[in-house]
């Protein structure tokens, strides 16, 4: 009995070849060495996945995360996922730390295309819906566009936010304060409506078909 006799009366070319070594080297039990050689032809494929190199991935800028209360990422009744407390946060209390280079980078427009020029059309308006045009963040006088490296990306648009500038005043106007008493379980939530508009920014967001936070923040009061 040939291999493509076997083959063409459809079984599979690798049990056609497991049966084929049986009838040629006949053991004792012809089942279990069927099974064998079949278990074998496995871990020679599987050794030989794990041998290849792995495919390349998109590069992913690390971030050290600066969220000084304890949160979990799940999904949001808001958009996609969201922020939540897992513990009560008291008034006042800096949720979030702001540190250029280390957990947020700042963005001019050339620095912006240079970023999204290296990027799928998927990724790049992911990129666009996940940053802040906030000028009063920027170290430099020009405004920028704020790309968040941690889970702070996140951070979903409610116009009755629980975070923000601190809510006396004696923040470092930067980062995020509770507004007031946030219960655990609770997403936290910042005000787009409060970002300023940066029309190069939302020249870009148009030519990618991307919402800028500012329109997210208008739209949605």
């Amino acid at each position: 009995m040939s291999r493509e006799y076997l083959a063409t009366h459809g079984v599979q070319a690798a049990l056609a070849s497991a049966v084929c070594e049986v009838l040629r080297t006949r053991p004792a039990d012809p089942i279990l060495g069927i099974r064998d050689i079949l278990l074998a032809k496995e871990a020679a494929k599987t050794n030989a996945m794990m041998d290849a190199p792995p495919a390349k991935e998109p590069m992913k800028l690390a971030a050290q995360s600066c969220f000084e209360v304890p949160y979990e990422l799940r999904f949001s009744l808001i958009a996609g996922r969201g922020i939540f407390a897992t513990a009560p946060i008291a008034r006042g209390t800096r949720v979030w730390r702001y540190e250029v280079g280390v957990n947020v980078l700042e963005h001019d427009e050339a620095s912006l295309r240079k970023r999204l020029a290296g990027m799928s059309a998927d990724d790049a308006l992911d990129l666009l819906e996940h940053v802040y045009s906030y000028r009063s963040a920027c170290v430099d006088d020009p405004p920028c566009v704020i790309e968040i490296l941690d889970d702070g990306k996140v951070w979903n648009h409610a116009p009755d936010h629980n975070t923000g500038n601190h809510p006396d005043g004696t923040g470092d106007g930067v980062s995020s304060y509770a507004r007031r008493d946030i219960a655990a379980g609770e997403e936290l939530t910042d005000d787009y409506g409060t970002f300023d508009e940066i029309p190069w920014y939302e020249t870009i967001c148009i030519e990618y078909g991307a919402t800028s936070c500012v329109r997210v923040g208008r739209e949605h009061r």
